[in-house]
């Protein structure tokens, strides 16, 4: 599976809230455009996740549709886990399970700087 941004993965989660925010007012995105103030264009962007939005179009956004900005930013629960079976080197590839059961791969970490040989013994 391909890594997600975790960027893109808020701004997918956050689209597919005010999707289903709009459809539970039963509007449509031009009804949305209309009353929010903004284009159809940019109703579509924002819940497809394409474009991210600044707190003031959001708290006018969570009004409209009769809701709390907060609801709307609810952070996705994130969970580390391990992959079964140990691979080779020892090392744990961790995962990272997202609570609508998607999994992305956590990114590793830079490998460490060894510290250069002395020539000679210690004293």
């Amino acid at each position: 599976m391909p890594r997600q941004d975790p960027q893109q993965t808020i701004l997918l989660t956050l689209g597919q809230r005010l999707l289903s925010a709009r459809k539970h007012k039963r509007w449509t995105q031009a009804e949305a455009a209309h009353y929010i103030g903004y284009s159809v264009r940019e109703i579509q962007r924002w819940e497809a996740g394409k474009r991210n939005m600044s707190v003031v179009i959001l708290a006018r956004i969570a009004r409209h549709y009769d809701t709390q900005p907060w609801v709307l930013l609810k952070p996705v629960r994130v969970t580390l886990s391990r992959k079964p079976g140990r691979p080779k080197g020892g090392k744990w590839p961790k995962v990272i399970e997202l609570s609508d059961g998607t999994v992305i791969s956590a990114p590793r970490p830079p490998p460490r700087k060894r510290r250069a040989r002395s020539e000679g013994k210690r004293p």
